[in-house]
């Protein structure tokens, strides 16, 4: 959780090498995996894995209605060296309804992948999305540059 992140930044020096040394881990989106990786984890000891669940939609235009949907989450980080890494998710909501859910509450879902190179304090990002249903977007590009640095030291 972000609240034990910050307990474990605070007392780095204790846990660093601790996590460092663990050989496997698995968490359940890529920001745990960046948190983890901040901690100290080593990449390729990193595991993402996925997330499913069943949520209840309100109906957006009317009060007395909702939709029940299945949501789900499935991703992947995969250190290729110590610089480059792949990166992909698949996201979204299934709608349990045969006739029309009401608006708002539609199935969609969208294909994420991409890759990450870091040389020194500076990280490329690229990436493309797909659409997996006629309502989301077809395909899409995203490129980011992160410059790491360390903003101030907690004694």
């Amino acid at each position: 959780s972000q609240r034990s992140y910050y307990g474990y930044k605070r007392f780095g020096f204790l846990f660093r090498p601790l996590f460092a040394a663990l050989a496997g881990v698995g968490c359940q989106s890529e920001a745990d995996a960046e948190r983890l990786r901040s901690l100290g984890c080593r990449p390729e000891a990193i595991r993402v894995v996925g997330n499913l669940g069943l949520g209840i939609l309100g109906d957006p235009t009317d009060g007395e209605r909702q939709n029940d949907v299945l949501t789900y989450g499935l991703s992947f980080a995969r250190a290729v060296t110590q610089q480059t890494e792949l990166v992909g998710e698949l996201n979204g909501r299934f709608s349990t309804r045969s006739a029309g859910a009401p608006t708002g509450t539609e199935s969609r879902g969208i294909l994420k992948l991409g890759a990450r190179y870091t040389q020194g304090p500076m990280r490329l990002d690229a990436g493309l999305s797909f659409g997996t249903t006629t309502l989301d977007p077809t395909i899409a590009l995203t490129a980011g540059v992160t410059y790491v640095f360390n903003a101030f030291t907690v004694p």
